[in-house]
């Protein structure tokens, strides 16, 4: 069992995206910052066969088969403290398969081919004890408590994923169970908290972090896009996705709206290439950008937005560019959502197209009033402050079974 006062945890991360994801991962971001006091050792996911088959040729896939055929090492240390492991091996794919039965018999099999390549890493780098933290990778690694036998297991929550096509078929089920046997549930958003208690009394939000000195600190390069731009700029900073935004509220803001240039950042999913948007004069689309790049955009907005889209999976999502736009001391122009109600003091929230337009407008006028108070709020939700909070979250676990035994 692990010691109340150890001074220093080794802990084991899984989930959902790549240590090197172009797209950004909370999970990484914890990694880094738990390796400034912690031996850290993040897995990314394995390969699963239609993955192999499909996307044979994609950089992500021919690394982990070059691990598979014993080319390149799966083991890599980042840091002092921070080792990424990328497993060799590939699972069967299984989220498509709607009954239960074979679903469930697959993702055993799945599950001790995973744990037995985990455990042998742990074992080679001197992880005799560590904590789990599962970030959502619900049917990789459900059985990772009873097969790896962590000293203690936290499930993150970071999103309403089961409301996702990927989950559609079992992830509410396995979910509940990820969260029942979780020692604990750390989530980045209250409203995620509150949803987890229902299966885990053990859930804490434990905030969003940011980069602040990243976003804060205004760049030398000035994109070129910027040059030929006269009119005030509305900017988004992130991928464009039609499950998560709203078109139609973008396209008729734009339209409503000829005296500013709307500015996206990011890759397009194809709802978004096909919409009106491409098609008006005040729209500008420059693409995916390198994450170095992101900054130097945010400063040249004159407000920035986020006009999320309200359905199942955003409901309660915490949009961490909102602490990003913050940072670099942008004012903020956002669909209202309960996640969103706790920005209610810097940020200016709308519940439909009119109110939308109406706070662009007051945003415009007040663009360089209160920059020092929204970046004061951004520095508050740090990456620092989340593993703060979520060190206390082990704290109190361990609190618990100290009571418990001694009473």
């Amino acid at each position: 069992m692990m010691s109340r006062k150890m001074e220093q945890y080794n802990i084991v991360m899984t989930g959902l995206q790549d240590f090197d994801s172009e797209i950004g991962s909370n999970a990484v971001n914890l990694a880094h910052e738990f390796a400034k006091k912690h031996k850290v050792l993040y897995v990314n996911y394995p390969l699963d066969r239609m993955t192999v088959l499909r996307h044979r040729k994609d950089p992500s896939v021919a690394k982990r088969m070059a691990v598979k055929k014993g080319v390149r090492s799966g083991i890599e240390q980042v840091s002092d403290n921070l080792w990424v492991y990328t497993p060799g091996i590939v699972l069967e794919s299984i989220s498509k398969i709607p009954g239960r039965w074979i679903f469930d018999k697959l993702l055993t099999i799945n599950n001790k081919r995973y744990a037995r390549e985990v455990k042998q890493v742990c074992s080679h780098l001197g992880f005799e004890e560590f904590i789990l933290f599962e970030d959502s990778d619900l049917y990789r690694t459900l059985m990772f408590r009873e097969l790896l036998k962590p000293s203690m297991m936290l499930y993150y929550s970071r999103d309403n994923i089961t409301a996702t096509s990927y989950f559609k078929h079992h992830g509410e089920r396995i979910e509940k169970l990820m969260m029942k046997k979780a020692d604990a549930v750390v989530s980045n958003s209250a409203y995620l908290a509150h949803l987890a208690k229902r299966y885990n009394d053990n859930s804490f939000d434990v905030g969003q972090g940011v980069d602040t000195e990243f976003f804060s600190e205004k760049p030398e390069f000035v994109p070129e896009v910027f040059q030929k731009t006269e009119k005030p700029v509305v900017g988004y900073v992130g991928a464009l996705n039609a499950l998560r935004l709203d078109i139609k509220l973008l396209e008729e803001t734009a339209r409503d709206c000829p005296e500013w240039t709307f500015m996206f950042v990011g890759p397009e999913d194809a709802h978004f290439r096909q919409s009106k948007l491409h098609k008006m004069k005040n729209v500008v689309f420059t693409g995916k950008e390198p994450y170095e790049k992101l900054p130097a955009y945010v400063h040249g907005f004159d407000v920035a937005i986020n006009p999320q889209i309200i359905n199942s999976v955003t409901i309660g999502n915490y949009p961490r560019k909102i602490d990003e736009y913050l940072a670099a001391g942008k004012p903020v122009v956002a669909v209202k959502t309960q996640a969103m109600e706790m920005f209610s003091d810097v940020v200016y929230l709308a519940e439909n197209k009119n109110e939308f337009v109406n706070q662009l407008h007051e945003a415009m006028l007040n663009k360089n009033k209160n920059k020092e108070k929204r970046n004061r709020i951004a520095r508050e939700h740090s990456w620092a402050n989340s593993a703060e909070k979520i060190y206390a979250v082990i704290d109190n676990v361990l609190k618990q079974r100290y009571h418990g035994i001694s009473g």
